[in-house]
């Protein structure tokens, strides 16, 4: 049930805001991309004008995710980014990148997804996770997806 994630996401946010040990800086990109490939530069949207040491990427009304894998793994690559891990359901994923320096440090990679549409059948709604342990610390990143205008 969705539900059940609410409480990993209260985690995610205590666990950040108690790294005491050295300040790691996140990233956190949400985009619907109303089925479209990717147009224009995606630089702007993945914050690295700020350097986080984690990008996490969240879409939702994806079409082809090949291309939008592509793009982002290009751009992030040549940054020296490297994909922690992907999840998709459906039409929502989350790509979750770090910094070369934190590979050594990142272990117990999980994800999972809950399927909400259509009576639990469907994944155009629910959420997708991906958890990891950092340091001495464990990451769970959530992506849920983004509400409609009433």
């Amino acid at each position: 049930m969705c539900t059940s994630l609410v409480p990993r996401l209260l985690l995610l946010l205590l666990l950040i805001t108690t790294m005491t040990s050295s300040t790691l800086t996140f990233h956190f990109l949400t985009y619907n991309t109303g089925n479209t490939r990717p147009r224009g530069s995606l630089v702007p949207l993945l914050g690295l004008a700020s350097h986080p040491d984690i990008i996490s990427a969240g879409f939702e009304e994806l079409g082809d995710t090949e291309d939008w894998e592509r793009e982002i793994d290009k751009i992030l690559r040549d940054k020296g980014y490297y994909r922690i891990k992907i999840v998709t359901m459906s039409i929502m994923q989350i790509v979750v990148y770090a910094k070369k320096q934190h590979l050594p440090f990142v272990s117990h990679i999980g994800t999972e997804y809950t399927k909400t549409g259509f009576g639990g059948t469907y994944g155009n709604k629910g959420g997708t996770t991906v958890r990891f342990r950092l340091y001495d610390k464990t990451v769970a990143i959530i992506k849920l997806p983004s509400l409609s205008s009433p």
